[in-house]
């Protein structure tokens, strides 16, 4: 309020309220002689003392701030701390102007001289010496005032108080640096850095750093954070050990552990993948783990010829071989035994290679059994079907249980697999 009272203005003005409190929590008051030079240096110390930041450097008390504002008032006017305070200093006698009057003529007397006494001449040195005294002390005090100007105008012009406080902007965007900064006759310089922590976009420093003080019209560093750095992992599949490690190290990548392992679709001695895959975004000095081709996986082909069938396809299947089944008939090998192999065994294939079993339908001919006749129809078909014939069935009579009267060819005939055989029942 006595800021306002002496200048008539506010010590602080911007566009917007923030700006103004954000002024009010950062900078000094403006001095009361920065606006208007008349103002006493000892009003303008009063004033700075009482809107200081720092609550030791006010006066304690309204008392306090009351007697120094008196003695200001006594200093620049001591006339009137004799009215107030009663000083003992010589007052000069009131002396009322003479009316004018008529002439008379009035007679000469003679009149004795006046001696003066030396009360009265030690009364009349004081008086002079403590005239002299306050003239000795107004010169100090203009000469005090004097050498606080030329500080006051050293400081605000070219001194500490002609430099800016830079606001703090960490965690800001660009834009609200700019509106905070601009309004302080600054201007901003960017440079972008990736961060780890800081958002892309966000301010991570500045240079000056917040509440340090800047040159008027000067520039502040803004160190915007582009995000985290990330590099993506380049594709190794396909390529030799040594080229993928030369790709590798094209980006600020380490290359980690080469594993071998058997594939059937690459070839020996090239990558197959890598770890993490190609594509994805990692940090730098990630570790790239490589895994290369071996090539197909060699396996031991045992023989199964004349073992079973049924087991050689189970433990081919087991081990990894695609295995191709054929059946044909054999008057050397038992019926479902394995008749042939390939490719034969005692030799290693490809993991995954074709194995061809061909496996026994027993022999080519057979006989037809004296048992048959005699036989209920659907039996004696049913043992003919077995081995491996056709049966035609011819009914006669009207008997309700039908068995086999004849068959052809006769019983005890040498016929081959798969002919027909015509079985007759009544």
């Amino acid at each position: 309020v006595a800021y306002e009272m002496l200048i008539g203005d506010k010590p602080f003005s911007a566009e917007t309220p923030i700006q103004i409190a954000y002024m009010h929590v950062n900078e000094e008051i403006p001095r009361l002689r920065s606006k208007r030079r008349d103002i006493p240096q000892s009003l303008d110390d009063l004033i700075a003392s009482a809107t200081a930041k720092n609550p030791d450097d006010r006066p304690r008390t309204a008392g306090n701030f009351l007697a120094r504002l008196q003695q200001i008032q006594i200093d620049l006017d001591p006339r009137k701390n004799q009215m107030d305070l009663g000083l003992d200093l010589p007052v000069e006698p009131i002396r009322e102007k003479p009316r004018k009057k008529v002439k008379e003529v009035v007679p000469v007397e003679q009149t004795p001289a006046v001696v003066e006494t030396t009360k009265e001449i030690r009364r009349k040195e004081e008086k002079k010496k403590r005239a002299s005294n306050r003239v000795r002390r107004n010169r100090k005090v203009a000469l005090v005032l004097a050498v606080a100007l030329g500080v006051g105008g050293w400081w605000s012009l070219v001194g500490p108080g002609s430099r800016v406080v830079v606001p703090s902007t960490i965690g800001g965007s660009y834009e609200e640096a700019v509106n905070i900064i601009a309004p302080l006759g600054l201007t901003t310089v960017v440079e972008n850095r990736f961060d780890e922590e800081i958002a892309k976009g966000r301010i991570i420093e500045s240079i000056p750093a917040g509440g340090d003080r800047v040159d008027a019209a000067g520039s502040v560093k803004l160190i915007i954070s582009k995000g985290p750095e990330r590099f993506s992992v380049p594709m190794t599949t396909g390529l030799t050990p040594e080229a993928a490690q030369t790709v590798l190290k094209k980006s600020p990548l380490l290359v980690g552990q080469i594993r071998e392992v058997f594939s059937t679709e690459i070839p020996k001695g090239f990558v197959i993948s890598s770890s993490p895959v190609s594509g994805t975004s990692v940090k730098r000095d990630t570790t790239i783990n490589l895994v290369v081709s071996k090539g197909v996986q060699q396996i031991a082909l045992v023989s199964y010829l004349g073992k079973s069938g049924e087991q050689a396809l189970n433990e081919l299947t087991e081990t990894g071989f695609s295995v191709e089944v054929g059946y044909a008939f054999n008057d050397n090998v038992p019926e479902l035994a394995v008749i042939s192999q390939t490719p034969a065994g005692g030799v290693s294939i490809n993991k995954g290679a074709r194995v061809v079993i061909q496996i026994s339908k027993g022999p080519r001919y057979t006989f037809i059994p004296k048992t048959v006749i005699t036989m209920e129809a659907s039996a004696a078909k049913a043992m003919l079907e077995s081995l491996g014939l056709k049966v035609k069935v011819v009914v006669i009579g009207n008997n309700k249980k039908k068995t086999v009267k004849r068959v052809s060819p006769v019983v005890n005939t040498k016929v081959k697999r798969g002919s027909t055989v015509t079985i007759t029942v009544g």
